[in-house]
């Protein structure tokens, strides 16, 4: 069990701080008698002190006026989440969390959040392990330390539940007789939850949330919980086995409820390090599931015997700790043998003959590389006797087997195997034994693959990290293929045989704009935004407000990011008369001049993001109402939430609008109402456009009379709970990509202007029940593209590059038309 445990603002160390005859201000925790605080009450009396608590400052009212509380929740969370990517590493799952740093570590709360968002994004991206989903977070407390913790949480991928509702009980009778109740919490509640964050107020007087009876009762069921964010500070208090505070240097610790043992995170691998040894891991094996035991094998070393000795005294006795109950299932089981340990074993499915390729990650875009290269044909160098040597083998690793085999299923010359990319060593040793490695991974573990020297294929950017190991791969002969995928990848290969054709005619590109979006097929785009969210909506949302730079007509514009949504202008495609859409600016379109070498003669640079015609529009008036305001509200703080509909009466500042429609029938007045209030507060400046925006207000529900979750403190939490509610794919509904490029190109010699335009336009499929997104398709076929390209030696450059060179741009268009991916082209004079 993973606790961590609020840091108690009234240490013993603080007391040598109280001087004689002095006025302190500050909270001192002492008001509610706990035996752990008395010390400083002491101190304070002792020395004749006056205190002015800030926890006791209240107004008029009753209520306080100085809280840290939400600096509380939110600290509170960022450490545990930052933890519980470690507890989960240590039960054999890679999770995001391990990126997260401690809340001390980040300059500003801004930055925190950053970081958290960034989680939720990869989880958003590439989910978390069947074998820990979902994780639920119980929450209790409704005041300021759990609003704190909460605003973290929803920064992540979630889903609110509502708890089963509670016999309607008197608040005012439980404070007055708290012993007239017996807790239900472990009953009801518990028994499904990963995580509790413990944000509530509590006394002695009170019955505990958990007691360690109930800890054991819950373990012994099979409770999922993992961990526990204790962010009280009430030490013994509304969850009993919680009887210590943690430090910002060891701020968690280990509790065993079979054996009622603590222990402060301090394994074989700390033991080691603290006593100055060093170690070698020669063997990992991870347990598939929590039934399943995990094994390592250590090489231990120190600098002289005596200090070896006290090293393996020492973990004998935590050997020794771990195996007191002998009912208990045993965590860890520590085996002692001093000599020459063989080497990390070679997996058997690298004895199959013919070329191979390594695929890192089993996601959605995984399976279509699979597919691809496992089919590939016999174009390989090999024996003239030996037909099946020629055909490339694909071996998918992914932490988790379970998602290895379900990727590969169907599909031969395919091998599944289990990785954790942080066990180095049976990384460096797969790699060895393949051509070429294909990582779908998270951009922030190509580096250290890319450092094992072997032709190597991603669709992410190439980041700093990326770009510092070119000369190095130069240098190894190795050819590291950086965005592969669609944009960026497709997008960069067709702009090039766009630019270089036009370039050997000796014509010059006065202008390159190019457009590009995921959207849901015309079947699918079924609500008034004609629009769905295959992610969180809130990174979404964030992502359609990053401010813009784009050349235009030689002249440089700059779009702040608050203004995006209204910057956006319509789009006609020849080639697809059917599909009404807009573009609007997608970031810093100027780096695109320097990356195909036009910035000098190319007057207009601009690449965008597409969007079905509307969206940008009503996303812009819905800003302006209010809806993307991610402070928290007034009306929004507390139990008492407004319905749905006085909210939106807020947003809008109107309260003499009769608010006593509540059915369908008598909906009509109100609409009026709303378009009214569009059109004079100048949100909306024609009638139409204010009708369609309060269809996407009905839409969502935003005028309902039903009352707003407590979860949501801000409008935009609102919106996002709304959408993500609403404008998700259903099972049958299919995706589509669209990237479309212009270029307008002028000859010295006076032959006429052209403009090229060349379209991809791929919808998601169904094939014999498998689903397969056209973002999948149009990622993971170009990547494995690259890796055919690499094992044919069709790519003689090496070091870190992109599909910018003919050599790579030619034949990978070609091979990705004959694959079913066609790119429409035309030129006008």
């Amino acid at each position: 069990m993973l606790v961590l445990k609020c840091l108690e603002m009234s240490s013993l160390g603080q007391l040598k701080m109280i001087l004689p005859d002095r006025a302190y201000a500050f909270f001192s925790h002492t008001h509610k008698a706990q035996k752990e605080n008395m010390p400083l009450l002491d101190k304070i009396l002792e020395e004749r002190v006056s205190l002015f608590d800030y926890e006791l400052i209240v107004g008029d009212d009753g209520k306080r006026l100085l809280a840290f509380g939400k600096f509380a929740g939110r600290a509170g969370l960022i450490d545990f989440l930052h933890g519980l990517g470690q507890r989960y590493l240590s039960l054999g799952y890679s999770t995001p969390f391990l990126s997260l740093g401690q809340s001390h570590m980040y300059p500003s709360l801004a930055a925190a959040k950053a970081a958290v968002i960034a989680v939720g994004e990869e989880i958003a991206t590439f989910g978390l392990p069947s074998g820990i989903s979902p994780i639920v977070f119980i929450f209790t407390g409704d005041g300021n330390v759990s609003q704190g913790a909460q605003e973290i949480f929803k920064l992540l991928p979630h889903t609110f539940v509502e708890a089963e509702k509670l016999p309607e009980i008197s608040a005012v009778d439980y404070y007055a007789h708290p012993e007239h109740y017996n807790p239900v919490f472990h009953e009801r509640i518990a028994p499904y939850a990963s995580v509790i964050v413990n944000c509530m107020y509590w006394e002695r007087r009170f019955p505990r949330l958990l007691s360690i009876d109930h800890l054991k009762q819950l373990m012994k069921n099979g409770c999922p919980l993992v961990g526990i964010s204790d962010i009280t500070c009430d030490v013994g208090g509304s969850i009993e086995f919680v009887d210590k505070s943690t430090s910002i240097e060891r701020p968690f610790f280990r509790y065993n409820p079979s054996t009622n043992s603590y222990h402060d995170d301090m394994e074989a691998l700390d033991v080691i390090e603290k006593a100055g040894g060093s170690f070698h891991l020669v063997r990992c094996d991870v347990g598939q599931s929590i039934d399943d035991m995990s094994y390592s094998e250590l090489e231990v070393g120190a600098d002289d015997a005596d200090n070896l000795d006290r090293i393996i005294d020492t973990l004998t006795s935590l050997a020794k700790d771990h195996d007191g109950d002998p009912n208990a299932r045993k965590e860890t089981e520590i085996s002692l043998e001093i000599g020459k340990v063989n080497g990390c074993r070679t997996d058997d499915t690298m004895d199959k003959g013919g070329p191979k390729v390594l695929i890192l990650g089993a996601g959605r875009v995984c399976r279509p590389a699979a597919e691809f290269l496992a089919s590939s044909p016999n174009t390989f160098a090999c024996g003239a006797n030996d037909n099946n040597a020629c055909q490339v083998h694909v071996i998918v690793a992914s932490l988790y087997q379970k998602d290895s085999e379900e990727t590969v299923d169907g599909i031969k010359n395919a091998t599944a195997t289990q990785l954790d990319v942080t066990d180095t060593e049976r990384l460096s040793d797969l790699v060895s034994q393949v051509e070429v490695v294909v990582s779908l991974l998270p951009a922030s573990c190509h580096a250290s693959i890319a450092r094992l020297k072997k032709h190597m294929v991603t669709a992410s950017y190439v980041d700093e990290s990326m770009s510092k190991l070119s000369q190095a791969a130069e240098c190894a002969g190795v050819t590291i293929l950086c965005e592969m995928g669609l944009d960026p990848g497709i997008d960069h290969m067709m702009a090039m045989k766009m630019i270089d054709e036009a370039h050997a005619r000796q014509g010059k590109i006065k202008a390159f704009t190019s457009f590009c979006g995921g959207l849901p097929s015309p079947a699918a785009a079924n609500n008034p935004l004609a629009y769905k969210f295959s992610w969180s909506p809130a990174g979404a949302i964030r992502a359609g407000k990053n401010p813009a730079v784009f050349k235009f007509l030689g002249e440089i514009i700059h779009v702040d990011g608050n203004t995006l949504f209204d910057s956006a202008k319509r789009l006609r495609l020849p080639e697809l008369p059917a599909f009404a859409l807009e573009h609007l600016p997608n970031r810093n379109s100027l780096i695109y001049g320097e990356l195909y070498g036009i910035s000098k003669e190319a007057s207009t640079v601009y690449r965008a993001t597409l969007r079905y015609e509307g969206f940008c529009e009503i996303m812009a008036i819905l800003s302006k109402i209010g809806w993307f305001d991610a402070v928290d509200h007034p009306l929004l703080q507390g139990n008492n939430h407004p319905t749905y509909r006085s909210f939106l009466h807020e947003l809008l500042n109107f309260n003499n609008i009769s608010t006593t429609a509540t059915n369908d029938e008598a909906s009509g007045g109100h609409d009026d109402d709303l378009i009214s209030r569009l059109l004079i507060l100048g949100h909306c400046k024609e009638k139409e456009i204010a009708i369609k925006t309060v269809k996407t207000i009905k839409f969502l529900g935003l005028n309902e009379e039903t009352r707003i979750p407590k979860d949501c403190s801000s409008a935009f939490d609102v919106i996002c709970q709304r959408m993500e509610q609403k404008m998700a794919y259903e099972d049958n509904e299919q995706d589509m990509v669209l990237l479309h490029h212009e270029i307008e190109v002028e000859y010295a010699d006076g032959r006429p202007k052209e403009k090229h335009q060349a379209t991809l336009l791929e919808f998601g499929k169904v094939e014999d029940g498998r689903s397969t997104t056209a973002m999948a398709l149009t990622v993971g076929i170009p990547a494995a593209i690259g890796a055919q390209l690499l094992l044919q030696n069709k790519v003689q450059r090496k070091g870190v590059i992109r599909p910018l060179e003919p050599e790579v741009y030619i034949p990978a268009l070609e091979i990705l038309e004959s694959s079913g991916i066609k790119l429409m082209e035309r030129v006008q004079t």
